[in-house]
């Protein structure tokens, strides 16, 4: 059920290619994290178009807990104590508490489903709240997504991870990401 394609540029005056079963379809997980990412950035430019450093600090500065948003979970993340200097790695558990900066670190480094999860769901926060979004509470936040219908919240959070790819051109029978990660 694997495609695969090789391409061999040792020589570029005799580029070869070789490829099997390339009509397969397939969409990794660590690519739709590209999606997700792409989505928070362009969110983040959104509501400060002209502020590089508010983008910069609400990264840095916003505080999110895993919930049950991070779980189930495989991939272990990093994990460093100041106190007594101790790394370790461990899988994430619902009282952990990253900044939107570590979480999308935690996404794209390590490949986090449930820090995919986590950035997607801030993702929807920032798209529907706006530059509200930096004070925007956990309890506020869960009783959006109780009060929000199922079915807004599914059109949301596929057009704020779609939307801007097909911007970049991506279109829909190219790309399209539609469900969370956990």
């Amino acid at each position: 059920s694997y495609s695969i394609s090789v391409m061999d540029l040792s020589d570029t005056d005799n580029i070869r290619y070789a490829e099997r079963k390339s009509n397969n379809g397939f969409q990794p997980g660590s690519v739709g994290k590209l999606a997700v990412v792409t989505g928070l950035f362009c969110a983040l430019e959104n509501i400060y178009p002209d502020d590089f450093d508010k983008r910069i600090e609400i990264l840095k500065n916003k505080k999110i807990r895993a919930g049950y948003w991070a779980l189930p979970n495989i991939h272990t993340v990093p994990f460093f104590n100041p106190d007594n200097n101790k790394f370790e790695k461990r899988l994430l558990v619902a009282n952990d508490v990253f900044s939107l900066y570590e979480w999308v670190d935690h996404m794209l480094s390590v490949s986090s489903n449930g820090a995919a999860s986590v950035v997607w769901k801030e993702l929807i926060l920032i798209q529907e709240f706006g530059k509200d979004y930096i004070d925007l509470t956990e309890e506020e936040a869960e009783v959006y997504f109780k009060q929000t219908s199922k079915k807004e919240l599914s059109d949301i959070s596929i057009q704020v991870v779609n939307d801007p790819l097909r911007e970049l051109g991506i279109g829909e029978n190219e790309w399209r990401l539609g469900t969370m990660f956990t």
